[in-house]
């Protein structure tokens, strides 16, 4: 299971276990909010959302989390 957050203003990515134990956590070095998120076929973890203040200047966020990376991510989804 995946789990969107916010930790000071940056949007978070969890995985947590069947049992409720954290995986992994991932957090944006961006001010954002992430939205949605949707795992394709093979595992891909895709996310969407937006850069923060939430105005006329925000840009908008999708990222995907490579299943390849296994239990941990080391990158920028």
């Amino acid at each position: 299971m995946y789990v969107l957050g916010s930790d000071d203003g940056h949007a978070t990515v969890s995985r947590i276990s069947s049992t409720g134990q954290l995986i992994w956590s991932y957090k944006l070095l961006t001010p954002s909010a992430l939205t949605d998120a949707a795992v394709d076929p093979n595992g891909n973890l895709f996310v969407v959302g937006f850069t923060l203040p939430a105005n006329n200047t925000n840009k908008s966020i999708f990222g995907r989390i490579y299943s390849v990376w296994g239990p941990y991510p080391t990158g920028h989804p």
